[in-house]
């Protein structure tokens, strides 16, 4: 897994878009003192009860993290998930038979860290490209890697 930073990532000497080769669970700064720690993608069945869900996608789980390193507290839902395999946008999966419910909405106090599962169902099949978006003000970061 590599991230790729479009504009979280800065080195004074360095302009436009920066790509860094980063192992997936090192933490990543994105923007004014918030971390991101997204652990490698885990094929998972969904449950019956599972939303976004259909056989022809391949579902795969994640566990993210984010720290509020800044001074003010967090609104969690300023930051945007999302993934695409190939030219394919994955759907948000969520399934409480397995814990997934989503990205929380909630504040995520200065020094304080929010941990949650989060789920993709993806068109393509274990193996293939997968790129875990995430957005924050005006830094966004890539998260490349395989279907699992």
């Amino acid at each position: 897994f590599f991230f790729q930073a479009e504009d979280g990532i800065r080195d004074i000497g360095v302009t436009g878009v920066q790509t860094c080769a980063l192992p997936i669970c090192e933490t990543t700064k994105i923007d004014s003192g918030v971390e991101v720690t997204v652990t490698p993608p885990e094929n998972f069945i969904p449950s019956k009860d599972a939303t976004n869900y259909t056989s022809e996608l391949t579902a795969n789980k994640f566990t993210v993290t984010i720290m509020n390193g800044s001074t003010e507290d967090l609104d969690s839902s300023a930051i945007v998930f999302s993934a695409d395999s190939g030219v394919n946008t994955c759907m948000e999966i969520t399934d409480s038979g397995n814990g997934l419910n989503g990205a929380p909405v909630e504040i995520v106090p200065a020094g304080k860290t929010l941990t949650f599962p989060y789920a993709t169902g993806c068109v393509g099949k274990p193996g293939d490209d997968l790129v875990f978006k995430v957005w924050f003000s005006a830094a966004k970061v890539n998260i490349e890697g395989k279907l699992a």
